[in-house]
C-alpha cells in the first residue's frame, strides 16, 4: 500500500474507534488486566469489553488476521460479577506488552483510546489494510448478553 494510502485508513479506523467508545463512556474506578482478564461487577464492565474489542481486533491485526477470542465471562466468580478476556490465535494469554495495552485503554477516556490505538498501530507497525478477526464467546450470566452488544 502507498504511503498516501496509510492514512485514509488510520482516519477511518480512528473514526470507528471514537463513534463506538462515545457509546460507552468510562466508568469511575480503575482496571488492571491480569491472567483472568478483567474482573469487577458486571455493570462496570461496558466501557472495558468495548474497549477489549478494540484492542482484540488490533491484536489480530498483529498477529497476521489471525482469530483472537473475546471471552466475556467470570468462571466461578459470584453471579453479578463479570470480566473480559482476550485470548491468542495459539490459545495463549497475551503477552505482557499486550496486557499493558488493554489495561491502558481500559483506563482510558475517548481522547486517550484514540492516543492508545494511534500508539499500538505505530509500535506494532501493524496494516490496516486488512481486517483484524475476532471470535466471541460469553457465559450466561444475566450481564453477559448487554456485555457482548458492547464487544
Amino acid at each position: 500500500m502507498a504511503s498516501s494510502d496509510v492514512e485514509p485508513e488510520r482516519t477511518r479506523l480512528l473514526t470507528r474507534v471514537a463513534n463506538s467508545v462515545e457509546r460507552y463512556p468510562l466508568r469511575e474506578g480503575s482496571f488492571s488486566y491480569g491472567t483472568a482478564g478483567f474482573r469487577t461487577l458486571g455493570e462496570r464492565l461496558p466501557s472495558v469489553v468495548n474497549r477489549m474489542g478494540i484492542i482484540a481486533a488490533l491484536r489480530s491485526l498483529a498477529q497476521g488476521a489471525l482469530t483472537v477470542g473475546a471471552v466475556v465471562t467470570a468462571s466461578h466468580n459470584p453471579i453479578f460479577d463479570n470480566g473480559v478476556k482476550l485470548v491468542d490465535p495459539d490459545g495463549g494469554m497475551l503477552s505482557p506488552t499486550w496486557e499493558g495495552y488493554a489495561t491502558r485503554i481500559a483506563n482510558a477516556n475517548q481522547y486517550e483510546v484514540l492516543l492508545t490505538v494511534s500508539d499500538v498501530i505505530a509500535k506494532e507497525n501493524l496494516t490496516l489494510s486488512t481486517k483484524g478477526k475476532v471470535l466471541v464467546a460469553r457465559d450466561t450470566r444475566p450481564s453477559g448478553e448487554s456485555l457482548i452488544q458492547a464487544l
